[in-house]
């Protein structure tokens, strides 16, 4: 066996999935001693998936390997259809030659639940990634609530959205739609931690980037399991991080997402 470890939460584990089963779907999940760890571009190296879940984050964490690391082979899709039963009870989470298992025991009529998935040992390598080593000048935190609804309300009918980041100010200008183009400015609300509704922090007057909004819809379902959302940004041609934490440890799940490039024509 390589892992025995126990999860807090099932639908949290499985509001997880859902959150990048449709950015990646194959992939290698990388099981150490200090975590679990996934780190993978989507097929068109437009949006990168880096998701990371510390030993902090299980009830039980047990890593039995000679390696240091050891990477296994799963279908996230498959995983997650697998998973729609999940409750808010423990999961249980084995880790054994050529398969996957989890458990979740809890009161009532089903009391014991098992779903075995074969590892998939032919992954390609081709789209692992690390996070892009880079120094983010400007950040902006909203609330999930509020970034749920800017994704619902702002993002529908347009291809393209500039992300404006001020000291005082978070602007959507959108483009792509004949009639529907526009922009909204968002601004900073509070200071206190406790109710981000926008956050602001930046090291630049103002930083300006466009981006394709099929791929920040894609990110609404991570809403579902996180309280704050973080949009970092560089400027230029450097992909911007989205970033949701998970639980109260270390643990979280971001996306790197490919800027457009900003021309005459835009």
């Amino acid at each position: 066996m390589v892992l025995h470890a126990k999860f807090t939460d099932g639908k949290l584990f499985q509001a997880i999935l859902t959150a990048i089963q449709d950015i990646i779907d194959t992939c290698l999940i990388t099981v150490s001693k200090r975590g679990l760890q996934i780190s993978r571009l989507d097929e068109n190296a437009v949006v990168m998936v880096d998701l990371w879940l510390p030993r902090e984050s299980f009830l039980e964490y047990k890593f039995t390997c000679k390696e240091n690391e050891q990477e296994v082979g799963v279908s996230i899709k498959e995983l997650r259809k697998l998973m729609s039963w999940m409750t808010a009870d423990p999961v249980e989470i084995h880790v054994k030659h050529k398969v996957m298992i989890f458990t979740q025991r809890g009161a009532g009529v089903y009391s014991e639940r098992t779903l075995r998935l074969p590892l998939i040992e032919d992954v390609s390598r081709d789209e692992e990634a690390q996070p892009p080593d880079q120094d983010y000048i400007g950040k902006a935190t909203f609330s999930s609530t509020l970034f749920a609804g800017i994704l619902k309300s702002h993002m529908e009918n347009h291809d393209t959205v500039a992300l404006s980041l001020t000291k005082d100010t978070f602007t959507l200008e959108l483009a792509g739609h004949e009639q529907l183009n526009g922009k909204t400015t968002l601004h900073r609300t509070t200071d206190d931690p406790d109710n981000p509704s926008l956050r602001i922090h930046t090291k630049k007057r103002t930083i300006r980037q466009l981006f394709p909004t099929s791929q920040f819809k894609k990110f609404s379902a991570a809403s579902d399991f996180a309280r704050t959302v973080d949009i970092a940004l560089v400027g230029g041609d450097n992909a911007v991080k989205v970033s949701f934490n998970i639980g109260d440890e270390a643990g979280y799940l971001a996306f790197y997402v490919a800027p457009k490039i900003e021309t005459d024509a835009d």
